[in-house]
């Protein structure tokens, strides 16, 4: 009795895995969203990079502000 109960808890286990496909396709569409993401915050960041490398006036501390904040995002 013990073995078919472990028999048939095993086999629904393996029966609702995801299948190899699956895996594929979700950690594909995974690295597409990522990749999305991280192109646009990395856009943003050399952008804050090339304006306080650019726009130097002296005393101001906005550019260098900016960019730490563009950066931690």
């Amino acid at each position: 009795m013990k073995r078919a109960l472990l028999f048939f808890c095993f086999s629904l286990g393996v029966s609702c895995a995801p299948s190899e496909r699956d895996l594929q396709t979700q950690a594909q569409a995974f690295l597409d969203e990522y990749t999305v993401k991280f192109k646009a915050l990395y856009y943003l960041s050399a952008l804050a990079e090339w304006a306080s490398n650019t726009n130097i006036v002296e005393g101001d501390t906005t550019n260098a502000h900016n960019t730490k904040i563009a950066n931690e995002t």
